[in-house]
């Protein structure tokens, strides 16, 4: 899912804040508020019960893009971003699959976790 990125006039930037029961949290650095990826909505800050709005996107592979895209361009990585190691690794996904999953009833035995 992928969410405008302005509210109230006003263009948000995110960041990851955390990962609730693989549901992504961004926070907003102009407000510091906290938004769910799953429904757009802020959960915590200033923007508390305001919502985001639904972008259609196409998800695709970068073959099937060039073959559309012929003349298409990739952007590179931000030398800026790349020179303080500001990416996430490239075992991120990994790495978030050994988290613990929380929520607030007994997880069912017969599922392996993050089933």
């Amino acid at each position: 899912m992928v969410w405008e990125s302005v509210v109230n006039g006003q263009e948000l930037n995110f960041r990851l804040a955390g990962i609730n029961n693989q549901n992504f949290i961004m926070r907003d650095e102009e407000s510091g508020s906290w938004w769910q990826q799953v429904s757009g909505e802020a959960i915590q800050g200033a923007f508390k019960g305001q919502k985001l709005v639904s972008v259609d996107t196409d998800e695709l592979s970068f073959g099937i893009w060039k073959r559309e895209n012929p003349n298409g361009r990739v952007l590179r990585p931000d030398d800026k971003v790349l020179a303080e190691n500001k990416y996430e690794s490239a075992t991120w996904e990994e790495e978030v699959g050994r988290m613990p999953v929380r929520i607030g009833e007994k997880l069912d035995a017969t599922l392996e976790p993050r089933t």
